[in-house]
């Protein structure tokens, strides 16, 4: 496998055959660090929208509750610029196609409006954007806008044990 830096261009890393990664979608490896620490903050963050799916009686996964429950969650949630090297990716493999787009500006679906992370401590885990995330990282960017969940301080206004 390839050592990968920040002067590097997706292109110079992108070898498909080095690759151990069975989806052939995702074999650019994340330079974002992607340890994450336990499942702790996710585990956390899914207390969290299940509080609120029980007090908002939200049923089932379909677009209208997803867009329910986004409603409800951007009450607790800040729009922050975040230090990149403070963010721990949550996937290892990622779609080099889609970095690509977005190093290059171009249109792309996205599930957010801005990368969604989980704050835990001085750390921010990746829930949704790990691809802008990365893409920024290769632009030599310092900073993304984000929208922050700070779960140790939600959870407690919730009474969710920590």
């Amino acid at each position: 496998m390839p050592v990968i830096n920040n002067n590097m261009k997706i292109n110079d890393i992108l070898r498909e055959d080095e690759w151990e990664n069975d989806d052939p979608t995702r074999q650019f490896v994340n330079p974002v660090p992607h340890s994450i620490p336990s499942g702790t903050v996710f585990d956390l963050y899914d207390k969290i929208g299940i509080f609120f799916r029980k007090k908002h009686n939200i049923k089932g996964f379909t677009e209208e509750t997803k867009a329910q429950m986004d409603k409800i969650l951007s009450k607790v949630s800040t729009i922050e610029n975040v230090p990149i090297n403070q963010i721990v990716a949550s996937e290892k493999y990622l779609s080099g196609v889609h970095i690509n787009s977005l190093q290059n500006k171009e249109k792309v679906i996205k599930s957010s409006e801005h990368p969604v992370l989980l704050k835990y401590g001085n750390k921010y885990m990746v829930a949704d954007g790990n691809h802008r995330i990365t893409a920024a990282h290769l632009h030599k960017e310092t900073e993304i806008a984000a929208e922050v969940f700070d779960v140790i301080h939600i959870a407690k206004q919730l009474n969710i044990t920590v």
